[in-house]
């Protein structure tokens, strides 16, 4: 029973994903394989795929954007800013420990760079540290009114929050910094931080496919572990098969949402024939995704951010708030 559980709620989870004819079912990825020309075959991996280190793939709050209607064009401030003598000066003295006279050049460099949301947050810093927190919560906040993407000034109003005991309202501020900016480390161990005081689950992990290959024009080898094998046909089919690529649009491209969707409902079809993957924080997590309709923001959060994470900027604060909800569904509550 608890086997046909888990298929309901998988093909619940995905069924969206291919009624609209854009993304094959895994039936069809199935067919596929069976009547390609290629020979296709499984293989057991033997070792561990590690995740990638990538500490390195952050961003730096260097981007404004607006926001016309559906529309959202994202900025990047001028060096101009940067290289300010207010600008240069204000971190030096903010460095340096002296805050008011910090804090007094990041208000005089806003009046005379009004779109520079930036120098909101900076003002916002050096109060904090001077340990006023109400009119630093209040530039925060303009910064982040401002331009939601503005990281820092999300993870600063998280800590001010935390130690305000606003465990909940802290959550949520550090994981828009952690969608905003997916692989920092400052912001990674902030999220399991404030998660370990509310009780959430604090076990990191990373969504890592345990599948190589061995191609040639006429055979692929798919050398995978078991629970991996949907989402190897699916992948194998995108990377190798050059008559199911010419029914696809951009399948070269860098971020393909279809490829990676064909990918994950594969992956969910096959995955139901082994329940132990449900016990790995992984699998407990797709299946919270699947389950609460939540596998866009699967993909998003543990798929695209993690390689792309200048993807965020561009996302919705609808859609940024989603993440977050399936970061505290999944992530946090599931255990």
């Amino acid at each position: 029973m608890k086997r046909y559980l888990i298929i309901f709620f998988l093909l619940l989870g995905i069924s969206k994903l291919y009624s609209q004819g854009a993304v094959n079912s895994p039936a069809v990825i199935f067919q596929f394989i069976e009547k390609s020309p290629i020979m296709y075959q499984f293989s057991e991996l033997k070792d561990t795929i590690l995740p990638p280190d990538r500490s390195k793939n952050v961003l730096e709050n260097k981007y404004r954007r607006i926001v016309d209607g559906d529309e959202i064009f994202v900025i990047e401030y001028d060096d101009e800013i940067f290289s300010n003598e207010l600008y240069i000066l204000g971190m030096s003295l903010l460095n340096s420990g002296n805050y008011d006279d910090a804090a007094s050049k990041f208000k005089l460099l806003y009046e005379n760079f009004p779109d520079f949301y930036k120098a909101l947050t900076l003002q916002g810093l050096c109060l904090l540290k001077k340990g006023n927190a109400d009119d630093a919560l209040d530039l925060l906040r303009d910064a982040i009114s401002e331009n939601f993407i503005d990281f820092e000034a999300h993870l600063l109003l998280a800590d001010l929050y935390d130690e305000m005991g606003l465990i909940d309202v802290a959550i949520r501020h550090v994981l828009f910094a952690n969608i905003i900016n997916r692989n920092n480390p400052e912001i990674n161990n902030k999220r399991l931080e404030i998660f370990k005081k509310k009780g959430f689950s604090n076990v990191e992990w990373f969504f890592v496919p345990q599948i190589k290959y061995k191609a040639s024009k006429s055979d692929v080898e798919m050398i995978v572990k078991e629970q991996y094998t949907g989402y190897a046909m699916a992948e194998s089919l995108w990377k190798f098969d050059d008559e199911y690529r010419k029914t696809k649009s951009d399948p070269d491209a860098e971020i393909n949402l279809n490829r990676t969707y064909e990918c994950i409902s594969t992956h969910a079809a096959a995955v139901s024939r082994f329940p132990m993957y449900f016990d790995t924080p992984e699998g407990k997590c797709f299946k919270a995704a699947l389950e609460n309709k939540m596998v866009s923001e699967f993909v998003y959060f543990e798929i695209i951010l993690p390689d792309y994470p200048a993807e965020a900027l561009k996302l919705s604060e609808t859609r940024i708030h989603k993440i977050a909800n399936y970061i505290i569904n999944a992530r946090g509550e599931v255990k």
